[in-house]
Order: C-alpha cells, then sequence, then structure tokens
C-alpha cells in the first residue's frame, strides 16, 4: 500500500482529473496492500522506458508516477533501493541524475518481457523439465529466493523444493543468480510417466499454489469497464491505464508457469486472460505512447507486443 503521507495531494492529467473507470483502477491500486512505488518503477523502466528511453531524468519519474500517488520523496527512495539492489543504475549530470536499467539486469528484464507480452504458450515437445532441490541448502531468505527467482523463469512449484516446467530447458538453470545455482540439486528432462493424472492434470497443479486462476479472473473483472473505452481515452488516462495493467498483469505472469498451448484449454480462464490482456493493452498503445513521445520526443518506444 502506498500511505497517505507519501502520496502527492493532487492528482493532474493534460484532460483534468480521473473520472469513472479510470479513476477507480486508480483508486484501488492505491489502497491495495501490494501497491508499491520500486515495484511501480519496474513496471515502468520494463514496460515504457527500457531500452529506448533511457536514460531518464528523475524529474520525468516524478511526472510520470505522480498519477499513482507517489510523491517525490518516495520515489527517490525507491530509486536508491533499486540502485541498491543492481536493478537500476545511475549518472550525474551536474546536479541532476538520470536512471536506466544496470546493464546487468537488462538480460532480466528482456527474459521477463518475452513472458510478460506473450499472447499464447511456445510449442511443446511433450516432455517436462523437473527439478529437485536441497531442503537444507542455504537460510530461509535464500530458499525464497530461489524459488523467487524459477517462478520468474517460468517453472511451476509442486513442493517448496519441487518444481516443474513442461517448456523449459534444464540449461534455463544457467540464467539463475550465480549465488543460487547451488539450491538445485537435479535437474532432468523427459516424457513423465503418469499413472493417474495426464499432463493437462499436471499443468492445473502447478497453477494451484497461487491461485493464480483467480487472479486471472480477478484483473479481468477489474479492467472490464475500461476495456471497451480503451480505445477513446485520451493520452494520459491511457497511459495510466497501461501502466496499471502491466504492472498487475507481470505480477501474475512471472508467478504463473509458462504452459505451451497444448496445455491450455481454448475456453480456459488463462487462454481468455491472455486474449483479454493482449486486446486491452493494444487498444491503450496508440494514446499512451503518444504521451510518450511527447515527453520523450528523441526516444524509440516498444515494438511488436502482443503481436
Amino acid at each position: 500500500m502506498i500511505h497517505n503521507s507519501e502520496m502527492t495531494t493532487s492528482v493532474k492529467y493534460h484532460n483534468g482529473s480521473p473520472r469513472g473507470a479510470v479513476a477507480a483502477l486508480l483508486d484501488r491500486y492505491r489502497s491495495a496492500p501490494e501497491a508499491s512505488a520500486r515495484v511501480l518503477l519496474v513496471t515502468l523502466f520494463g514496460d515504457a522506458l527500457h531500452p529506448g528511453r533511457q536514460p531518464v531524468w528523475i524529474s520525468d519519474l516524478v511526472a510520470l508516477t505522480a498519477p499513482f500517488g507517489v510523491s517525490e520523496r518516495l520515489l527517490r527512495t525507491s530509486l536508491n533501493r533499486l540502485m541498491r539492489e543492481g536493478v537500476l543504475a545511475s549518472e550525474r549530470q551536474g546536479r541532476q541524475s538520470r536512471y536506466s536499467v544496470h546493464p546487468e539486469a537488462a538480460p532480466t528484464f528482456d527474459r521477463a518481457a518475452t513472458r510478460i507480452y506473450a499472447v499464447s504458450g511456445p510449442a511443446w515437445d511433450g516432455k517436462w523439465t523437473l527439478l529437485a532441490g536441497d531442503p537444507d541448502w542455504g537460510s530461509a531468505g535464500q530458499r525464497r529466493r530461489l524459488r523467487r527467482e524459477l517462478s520468474w523463469l517460468g517453472f511451476g512449484e509442486l513442493a517448496p523444493t519441487s518444481h516443474a516446467s513442461p517448456t523449459l530447458e534444464p540449461a534455463v538453470l544457467e540464467d539463475l543468480p550465480e549465488d543460487l545455482g547451488a539450491g538445485v540439486l537435479m535437474a532432468t528432462r523427459g516424457e513423465a510417466l503418469l499413472g493417474g493424472p495426464g499432463d493437462a492434470d499436471l499443468a492445473g497443479l502447478l497453477l494451484r499454489p497461487t491461485a493464480l486462476l483467480d487472479r486471472m479472473a480477478d484483473l479481468m473483472v477489474r479492467f472490464g469497464e475500461v476495456h471497451a473505452a480503451a480505445g477513446d481515452l485520451e493520452p494520459a488516462d491511457a497511459f495510466v491505464v497501461r501502466c496499471l495493467l502491466v504492472d498487475a498483469h507481470r505480477r501474475i505472469v512471472l508467478g504463473c508457469p509458462e504452459l505451451p498451448g497444448e496445455l491450455v484449454p481454448e475456453g480456459g480462464v488463462e487462454a481468455r486472460y491472455r486474449r483479454f490482456v493482449a486486446e486491452l493493452y493494444r487498444r491503450l498503445f496508440p494514446a499512451s505512447e503518444a504521451l510518450l513521445a511527447e515527453r520523450f520526443p528523441a526516444g524509440v518506444g516498444p515494438t511488436g507486443r502482443f503481436a
């Protein structure tokens, strides 16, 4: 939750104060326990600024995050934390700073974008990759980090030390941070010998632990009112809704195992969710890009997302 003491006192748009569905989305975001200026910045850089519109002056970040209730003080605190974590880097020009994605974090942003903006899952060879973790390895915090990183790569969790994926090869573990690799005891790939459940049932087990299908359904309800009118929004409102959509969607998809189309029922929640998000993003894109192009006239926006 972004606390009131850290929020700006008013929100100004090019077309006045937000109303209707946009206002409702903003109100819900501000009061949500998971609302985070730090995560919002990661969303903003990943969706709109990296790589073609960076480095970014802090004055531009102040303007872009103000509609979400982020004060300049909170913004600076969040930027400093992201720099300590190696997510962002800064450069000084006189008394001002400019920010960009840290070069070592750029591959992580690019891998995440591949998953976030996919309309459907990758091709499948009918095999599964199974990971076995060491329950006694490291600290509790390290084991949580390992589980989080495996989730971001696209693995689903069967148990705290057991993960599976139908699409990822064991070699993808080379992308884990160096200090976490020792937490994986074994990785193997082959056809699953399933005595009871089939492949689709196993895929369902991977979705179950974090109630991902419920979260997908909730997002479609939450953004349903603005969906039909998305193409008619003013640039400032379209930018706000786009940021809120991607912020919510990335939390879901990066916590969701990467499944091939064969394991996603055509009429199921996940398939409908992917189509909903892709269509809404495409409707929001032209107007939101117009706002960003005005602020960053020399920048290059993203292309080909949700193609």
